[in-house]
């Protein structure tokens, strides 16, 4: 049997490269091929990158444009011409993907957080100033559709795109793309990324970042 195939793209449209990230991504993920979910914690350190001081963080949950057939995404895929198949394009059934969010902590405490569709909302204790620096952590599980754009699976295959929470870009117009769909919401700064994930050993990682080791777990498991 040939080895399953896991494929994780970063799928982020760069920003100013010149200028230092304002947020930097430590996440710790592991597959389960059984459920077809990857379980997940992130940890972002992040600084107002300047223009306003923030009351609240902003957050994109990608894969839940995929949780149902009344998500933004669906009904727009509704309206295709008359001579495509819209339940090609519709999640229901195993073609649902979505993303759970288990807990949110603001420099080490618990916090509320409430979600619109694609849009997770933290409010900040304190106002952020320009400059200010705060660490967010989020513990999330991300159920995988039947392929799904670029999100989701195949037979043994994986794409992984656009699957963790990422935060949207302030600038001294507010946050970018936390409204109505728009391209805004693919918008996003640079950011540095260490992501370590748990496959099955016979999973193959391919990654849009630069692999600096893999450890076999003694279980079944490897963490690249």
């Amino acid at each position: 049997m040939p080895p399953a195939a896991l494929l994780v793209l970063a799928s982020l449209v760069p920003g100013d490269t010149s200028a230092p990230a304002p947020a930097a991504y430590a996440i710790e993920a592991r597959l389960d091929e059984r459920a077809h979910m990857v379980r997940a914690h992130e940890r972002i350190a992040f600084q107002n990158p300047g223009g306003v001081t923030l009351r609240a963080l902003y957050l994109h949950l990608y894969p839940n444009a995929f949780r149902s057939a009344r998500t933004s995404y669906a009904r727009e895929y509704a309206r295709l011409p008359w001579g495509m198949n819209p339940l090609e394009w519709i999640p229901w059934g195993s073609r649902r993907g979505f993303v759970t969010i288990r807990s949110v902590r603001v420099e080490g405490r618990a916090t509320t957080f409430t979600v619109d569709e694609t849009v997770l909302r933290v409010p900040l204790a304190s106002p952020l100033k320009p400059g200010d620096t705060l660490c967010i952590e989020i513990a999330f599980d991300v159920k995988l559709p039947v392929l799904q754009q670029i999100l989701g699976y195949r037979g043994t295959n994986y794409a992984l795109g656009l699957w963790f929470p990422k935060l949207a870009v302030p600038d001294t117009a507010g946050w970018r793309g936390v409204g109505p769909p728009t391209e805004d919401q693919f918008y996003t700064d640079c950011s540095s990324y260490d992501v370590r994930l748990t496959v099955p050993g016979d999973v193959v990682v391919a990654a849009t970042g630069d692999p600096v080791g893999a450890t076999d777990n003694g279980d079944g498991t490897t963490t690249h």
